[in-house]
């Protein structure tokens, strides 16, 4: 039974590129981004199992575009449709805290994210973000990588989302004050009493654990100080029925 979405952190891996911020003029500043962006994306496209690859380009004098080719799977497609929704939000995100880049919005250059199909044929979701976007953000008044509160938060803008084969509903996605990363979800009424009987617990965390990309999330999540992955499972009046904790010690490393 797949219980939800378990890649969401693989993005965070996205978001540390380090652009070069000098006094130049603006083609040569976009031509830094974009050679930065290449070489810092290579690094993580081939371990991504939702994004085939990406690209960063000047489409014109006064504009960057980036796209992410992603693909999707019958087992996958909630989690993946999560992440390409998600992706612009949390892309901008980086965008308007990397001095380099603010730098460029500030002379006037916008940056088209597109997050388009694995064929490039259809654009799924895109957003712009310009000087308007800059003076509308909450990320405009800060500096430096996006800490972990910042990225969910692009996936919580996308949220609820709901499992079409168990009915789970996943409403937020949270940093704890545990060093844990929690996910909160709604058990549909025919599945509560089934998370309160005996043993559902262990059968939970066993499914959980079965998925190799738990590891990948705790691995990539230490850098921000993330130690354990914690599940709440609640009723539609959002009342807790459960909770399942992982830890790097549960993976057996």
């Amino acid at each position: 039974m797949k219980i939800f979405p378990k890649r969401e952190m693989l993005i965070i891996s996205l978001l540390l590129f380090s652009l070069v911020s000098c006094k130049k003029s603006t083609d040569s500043r976009i031509t830094e981004f974009v050679s930065a962006y290449r070489n810092s994306f290579a690094a993580v496209a081939n371990s991504n199992p939702y994004i085939v690859s990406s690209s960063a380009e000047k489409t014109s004098a006064n504009e960057v575009t980036v796209r992410f080719y992603t693909k999707s799977t019958e087992e996958t497609s909630m989690e993946s449709d999560l992440l390409r929704k998600s992706l612009p939000e949390i892309v901008g995100t980086a965008i308007l805290q990397e001095p380099s880049s603010k730098q460029l919005i500030n002379d006037g250059v916008k940056f088209n994210v597109k997050i388009l199909d694995e064929g490039g044929q259809n654009v799924l979701y895109s957003k712009v973000f310009d000087k308007e976007s800059v003076g509308k953000s909450p990320a405009a008044n800060t500096t430096g990588t996006p800490g972990v509160a910042q990225i969910l938060d692009g996936f919580n803008k996308n949220l609820p989302v709901t499992d079409p084969s168990t009915g789970i509903k996943i409403v937020k996605i949270e940093a704890g004050d545990d060093q844990d990363i929690i996910y909160k979800a709604i058990v549909p009424p025919n599945m509560a009493e089934l998370f309160k009987s005996d043993g559902a617990n262990e059968l939970l965390k066993e499914e959980l654990l079965r998925s190799p990309q738990i590891k990948d999330i705790l691995m990539r999540s230490e850098n921000f100080g993330i130690s354990k992955l914690k599940y709440k499972y609640m009723d539609e009046k959002e009342n807790l029925i459960t909770e399942i904790s992982i830890t790097k010690a549960d993976l057996k490393l």
